[in-house]
């Protein structure tokens, strides 16, 4: 399913999500290979990644190596094949979750850090830390929230990790 044979509505899908990742700071290849992922009926090889998306083996390469990292697809023999497939994990929308979960507290602790470092009094810079450090904590609890939601929604275990 080259992008060319690949139906024209897969085919906007895969292309928009991967700007709407690249918009957040992501590899718009990522975004891509996640779009296509949603879509696949069945493991697919990292050739046939490489083929339909048009993609370098070395975007792929990178591309697959980041999104298992992240818990979002994993690597898993084929039926009858030598070459293993790719695949979403059994809940990727989690992963993707608490990951940002987890950057935003690291984040709350550097803000947190420097508001330890700074002269005693007020200042301009402590209340921009403190506002700062109000936002991540509003931050983490909403987060907290939609991975505790999703977790009861999809019967998992509630508690997002700390």
């Amino acid at each position: 399913m080259t992008p060319s044979r690949m139906p024209a509505a897969a085919a906007r899908f895969i292309e928009n999500l991967g700007l709407t990742t690249e918009a957040e700071g992501l590899s718009r290849t990522a975004g891509r290979l996640l779009a296509y992922l949603l879509l696949a009926k069945e493991p697919v090889t990292f050739d046939e990644i490489a083929r339909d998306l048009g993609v370098s083996r070395g975007g792929v390469s990178a591309n697959t190596r980041f999104l298992e990292s992240r818990g979002i697809l994993e690597r898993v023999p084929r039926e009858g094949e030598r070459k293993a497939g790719y695949r979403l994990t059994a809940d990727p929308f989690d992963h993707l979750v608490t990951a940002r979960l987890a950057r935003r507290r690291r984040t709350r602790e550097v803000v947190v850090e420097a508001l330890g470092a700074l002269p005693p009094g007020p200042s301009p810079a402590r209340r921009r830390l403190q506002d700062m450090q109000r936002f991540y904590e509003m931050l983490i609890e909403r987060l907290e929230s939609v991975v505790t939601d999703w977790r009861a929604e999809q019967g998992a275990p509630t508690r997002p990790k700390q």
